[in-house]
């Protein structure tokens, strides 16, 4: 599992902690300060690892040690910048959980696929593939939706994509969770509600790409 801070913060209780209580996340990526770790609810169900992958970023990324909003290390991204994890292309299960805060007042009006932003990428080229990535774009386009999109493209199968609710380039904090399991079971928690789920045909979504 990849995953960052969703459990960082005092007073969640939402459904999405019930999925990944037993996910044991393999790497934390921009790790909680030390205070808020303290509040993190299911810190000694965690197995936390930074030694497998090294973050690699380009030069569009601004890390700040805190914002306005909450109290943990973040990255901001221009246009072109990303953050590679060095050592990921080993990543290698069927089972995953892939979560994250963010906050956007980009326009996300494209559809899946290549839709308007990358967010989270394990893609390869064409359909069906054996890849998967998280996107903010839309179900329409041309119209400004601001939806979380999640493709799922199992080999042997079609391509599935989970779709959120609209809104969500609106410049506030937002989480996401997308949850996968080994037969092909996909949820998608927005701010720690389920909006999405679909079944894919249960191929393998493992490849040689890193994060």
């Amino acid at each position: 599992m990849l995953t960052n801070l969703s459990h960082a913060f005092e007073g969640l209780d939402w459904p999405a902690n019930d999925d990944e209580h037993g996910d044991k996340p393999i790497y934390h990526y921009l790790p909680v300060k030390s205070d808020s770790l303290d509040a993190n609810d299911v810190r000694d169900d965690i197995r936390l690892n930074r030694d497998r992958w090294t973050v690699a970023p380009t030069s569009g990324v601004q890390f700040n040690e805190t914002d306005d909003e909450i109290a943990v290390r973040s990255a901001v991204f221009d246009d072109r910048s990303l953050i590679e994890l060095i050592g990921s292309s080993e990543f290698d299960t069927q089972n995953l959980s892939v979560e994250l805060w963010f906050r956007s007042d980009q326009v996300w009006d494209a559809k899946y696929w290549p839709g308007a932003a990358t967010l989270v990428s394990k893609f390869t080229s064409g359909w069906a593939s054996s890849d998967w990535g998280i996107i903010g774009g839309s179900l329409t386009d041309g119209v400004n939706e601001g939806r979380i999109l999640v493709g799922v493209g199992p080999a042997g199968g079609g391509d599935v994509v989970l779709a959120s609710p609209t809104g969500l380039n609106d410049g506030k904090y937002h989480h996401w969770v997308w949850t996968r399991n080994q037969v092909g079971e996909n949820v998608l928690f927005i701010d720690g509600n389920s909006v999405d789920r679909a079944k894919d045909n249960g191929g393998s979504i493992t490849n040689a790409r890193p994060f």
